[in-house]
């Protein structure tokens, strides 16, 4: 488990489950096929523990790879994208790290977290955590986004990070 920033955090769109194990790829990727909103402590294991076996794990090694999510996303049938995030003279920032080559009917973001320190084999830490609102976790980091207009961010694309109004504009984009 690695904490979330706090410029994060205030826009309540990751779940960010509180492990202690290499497990949080799959903890994340459970916690977004249950409904736990209305439960309190959803960052809790105990709430995602009942349905491990409702997914394929075999012959994944953990902490997950981003480089082997394709394996996951094959054997389970959900297309994952993943995301990293900086926050440099104050400019919050969301960008793709993988997106799923998969168009599966069910689709999982994951916010990929490194610590900022090293352990003693001089490594860094990562963690993933569930994006609930995409949307609400993207819009300050789309190019095209302006804050002052009245119109509402409906659709961010995933692989470009920009602001689409209707998805007419955005189906017309290539892929």
């Amino acid at each position: 488990y690695i904490d979330l920033p706090e410029w994060i955090k205030n826009k309540h769109a990751v779940l960010n489950i509180q492990n202690n194990d290499n497990f949080c790829f799959g903890w994340s990727v459970i916690a977004a096929f249950q409904d736990v909103n209305g439960d309190s402590h959803p960052y809790r294991v105990t709430k995602y523990q009942p349905y491990v076996n409702n997914f394929r794990w075999d012959n994944l090694d953990f902490p997950m790879k981003i480089s082997h999510i394709h394996k996951f996303e094959g054997m389970n049938q959900i297309s994952i994208n993943v995301f990293g995030f900086s926050n440099e003279n104050g400019k919050e920032s969301i960008y793709p790290l993988y997106n799923s080559k998969f168009e599966f009917e069910k689709v999982v973001d994951l916010l990929y977290i490194e610590s900022e320190s090293v352990n003693e084999k001089n490594e860094k830490s990562s963690h993933y955590a569930l994006i609930r609102d995409f949307n609400k976790l993207a819009k300050s980091s789309c190019v095209s986004y302006n804050p002052s207009s009245t119109k509402s961010a409906n659709i961010i694309c995933r692989r470009c990070i920009n602001f689409f109004e209707s998805w007419k504009t955005f189906k017309e984009i290539p892929s």
